[in-house]
């Protein structure tokens, strides 16, 4: 028999059944991503040790290199020598811009003083910031401490002390002569060229204070490296025993280590203070953790302005290395930031 049924009857059975209810637990979980970046290691002071002053890198060799890359620098303590001369770590914020010399004053003169002082050479007595007899005995115990004879600051300064002494001499003794000439005289005459002798002494007696002020020992800005923080590090040894110099004999840093690195926009988004980070060194191969501190759009921006996802063009973050981290400045190193959000989920 043939059952006819209508569209409606039809459609009404092949119609899904009605809807049940599916369950399933809900997760709590983070949810995490990187962001891999190169970046640089950078030191908040780093300085190039050079040829001396007066020395063509031609001409310059280098005659002593102490310490090795990785080794920690004490103030007070030799870096190298180069033709003969030495180069020593001092303590100080204030760069070096001239040769300091007897007669001196100003601030970095203040800067030596205290950094003789800290390393056993007191200048106790001498005027803060200028330079006289005081620090010139304590730069030169200084330089016999580390086996050299400081540079003279005036050439042929002892001609020069010695003809200063013997006008002294000679001024006395015409002195002592008019005197005598005129013992038994009296007058205005007699009077006067007394006078004259006095004066020209007391000239002379100028002449040779002045020649023994300036003259002594100098501290050539080439022969000291002012670091901000000690312990120190040696970051890279750049030449060999016995070679010319050509450009860095070596490089020295202090202060904290930091990482920077570019963010590319769609990254900019992603990355905030305080996120972990993951660091290999290419150098080494080692891996260390550390903190991302900085987000900005300019490198090194220390007004820590925010990136936005908003902003057009790429970002730079500042990573700085957990304490106890072996890095030196001019490391090259791969970063991983973990981006990382908690949230729920359900299934």
């Amino acid at each position: 028999m043939q059952v006819i049924k209508s569209p409606a009857q039809a459609a009404a059975e092949s119609s899904p059944p009605p809807p049940s209810l599916l369950t399933a637990e809900v997760e709590y979980r983070v949810l995490a991503d990187a962001v891999i970046l190169r970046g640089s290691v950078t030191a908040n002071q780093r300085y190039d040790v050079t040829a001396v002053a007066g020395e063509a890198e031609a001409s310059a060799v280098v005659t002593k290199l102490p310490l090795a890359a990785g080794a920690e620098v004490r103030e007070g303590q030799l870096l190298a020598e180069i033709s003969g001369r030495p180069v020593v770590a001092l303590k100080g914020g204030l760069p070096l811009y001239r040769d300091l010399k007897p007669g001196a004053g100003g601030d970095d003169v203040g800067q030596l003083q205290a950094a003789l002082a800290r390393v056993g050479h007191s200048t106790a007595g001498a005027p803060e910031g200028f330079f006289g007899p005081q620090t010139k005995a304590a730069l030169a115990a200084l330089y016999a401490r580390i086996g050299y004879d400081p540079r003279p600051a005036q050439p042929d300064e002892a001609s020069l002390v010695e003809g200063a002494e013997e006008e002294v001499t000679s001024a006395r003794r015409a002195l002592e002569d008019v005197e005598e000439a005129t013992d038994s005289k009296q007058g205005s005459s007699a009077v006067k060229q007394i006078r004259r002798a006095q004066q020209d002494l007391a000239k002379a007696l100028g002449r040779l204070a002045d020649v023994e002020a300036k003259t002594g020992p100098m501290l050539p800005m080439s022969e000291v490296v002012f670091l901000s923080r000690y312990p120190g590090r040696v970051d890279t040894v750049n030449s060999l025993l016995g070679a010319q110099v050509s450009g860095s004999v070596l490089s020295v840093s202090a202060g904290g280590l930091e990482i920077h690195g570019y963010l590319q926009q769609h990254q900019k988004g992603l990355v905030r203070p305080n996120h972990r980070v993951d660091i290999l060194s290419e150098a080494t191969g080692q891996s260390l953790s550390g903190t991302a501190v900085t987000v900005a759009t300019t490198n090194g921006d220390r007004r820590r302005v925010p990136v936005t996802t908003g902003s057009t063009g790429g970002g730079y973050v500042e990573v700085r290395p957990n304490a106890g981290e072996r890095l030196a400045a001019g490391d090259r190193v791969v970063v991983g930031i973990r981006d990382e959000a908690v949230g729920e989920g359900n299934g």
